[in-house]
């Protein structure tokens, strides 16, 4: 997960640093993550001699697994799995890599069935570059953006799932957010 992405799941705003988390580039072997079809989103699941490259966070709190439980929603299940952190990144394509120690790590598998999965491997550099405004940015910048995607998409498709800075899922979090304040005050 990009890590301005992880901070808006965790802290509902992207803009908010996260410090006390540690990340750190990793493997998950036998895994492959493709295109969900008519979203922005990947879908991991498991593929023998397949590799995706990701991140171990360490640090999560059981507040930071249910909200990540949140925006993952329904189409995903955590799982418990093995990761190889990376102690030297190669490139893009994945040349170079060096692994280092194997760790335990939970990581969410696409249950919501493989016909809505794509024949191509998800790509982590044009989501950064084409769609993450979708995802992280909570700025004005992107509003005339957001609004003439929304018009165009006749269909009311939504390619974030509900995931996005407008979706579904940002509400959830941000009332979740509300009902635990109002739940902890006397």
């Amino acid at each position: 997960m990009a890590p301005n992405v992880l901070a808006r799941v965790l802290n509902g705003d992207s803009s908010i640093p996260t410090p006390y988390l540690q990340i750190i580039p990793a493997r998950l072997h036998d895994h492959c993550r493709y295109k969900v079809a008519h979203a922005d989103y990947p879908g991991v699941v498991p593929r023998q001699g397949e590799t995706v490259r990701g991140v171990y966070v360490a640090g999560l709190t059981s507040y930071n697994m249910k909200n990540l439980d949140i925006f993952e929603g329904e189409q995903y299940v955590r799982r418990r799995v093995k990761v190889k952190l990376l102690t030297v990144e190669g490139n893009i394509k994945g040349e170079g890599h060096v692994e280092g120690e194997q760790v335990g790590a939970d990581t969410y598998i696409f249950v919501a069935g493989e016909e809505l999965l794509e024949d191509t491997e998800w790509n982590f550099e044009e989501f950064v570059n084409e769609k993450m405004y979708r995802w992280a940015d909570t700025s004005h910048e992107y509003a005339d953006l957001d609004n003439a995607i929304d018009s165009e998409d006749e269909s009311g498709h939504d390619p974030t799932g509900g995931r996005g800075v407008r979706g579904d899922m940002d509400n959830k979090l941000k009332g979740k957010q509300k009902e635990e304040v109002l739940g902890s005050a006397v």
